[in-house]
């Protein structure tokens, strides 16, 4: 199973300490943790600023000048690396993220966001803890999405041990709806939670429904549009979602 790499842009340097609680900290030398209230080991690692970080995380969403201000002139990376073996270690790592994004120094956040680079997705912190309001979907901050021409596809799922999935823009409502890449990247996130949470076998033929009540039929791709050595590629495969 591919291991998740978490990296946070940090206001301090690389030689700050972080500090959890009175017993659990992270130093210089810290190579392995558990934060508190997280079962998931974590490798760990600290690295200097990178280049290029507030453009990233603009690609994934809207943030604020502001925002956009702090990553750019960030100090240093944080780096946990891990795997997840099931929903509520997914769970437990978001709970770690958000301890992570709380830390504080100076009355000022220490972590400016998350970005998964198993999925290519970037959080600031105000994104992922909405994202933690509804812990229905622990998954979804996970996933990232890309569309290739008329298909829409998912990114990361490798991490949770399952294909990637893709489907045509126009699969939910083929009379038109102007959501409709939105639409499918509601169906496709459904869909990841159901196979991992759920223990639906990812396989062609096995039929998945969404909350309008539309079903859909899972079908292997014979080639994916990435190459082997792509960042995209999943060894796991890529299924296509084929309405019923």
């Amino acid at each position: 199973m591919k291991q998740f790499v978490l990296a946070f842009p940090l206001s301090v340097s690389k030689e700050e300490t972080l500090v959890f609680n009175d017993v659990v900290k992270i130093d210089a030398s810290t190579e392995k943790l558990f934060v508190p209230g997280c079962g998931v080991e974590f490798n760990v690692k600290r690295l200097d600023a990178a280049e290029g970080v507030g453009e990233l995380f603009q690609q994934n969403g809207e943030i604020s000048s502001d925002e956009l201000l702090g990553l750019n002139n960030h100090k240093s990376l944080l780096f946990f690396i891990g795997n997840v073996s099931g929903a509520e270690d997914v769970r437990q790592v978001n709970g770690a993220i958000a301890k992570v994004l709380n830390l504080i120094a100076n009355d000022t956040s220490i972590a400016l966001g998350v970005y998964m680079q198993q999925s290519g997705s970037a959080w600031v912190k105000r994104s992922f803890m909405e994202f933690l309001e509804d812990d229905s979907s622990p998954m979804d901050p996970w996933i990232n999405f890309i569309q290739i021409k008329n298909t829409v596809y998912t990114l990361g799922l490798e991490t949770f041990g399952l294909p990637d999935l893709c489907m045509d823009v126009g699969s939910v409502f083929p009379e038109g709806d102007d959501n409709e890449v939105e639409l499918c990247r509601d169906v496709l996130n459904a869909t990841a939670d159901y196979l991992y949470e759920d223990g639906i076998p990812a396989k062609s033929g096995t039929v998945v429904d969404d909350e309008m009540g539309h079903k859909y039929e899972l079908r292997q791709e014979l080639k994916s549009p990435f190459a082997k050595d792509d960042p995209e590629y999943n060894k796991q495969g890529m299924f296509r979602l084929l309405k019923k």
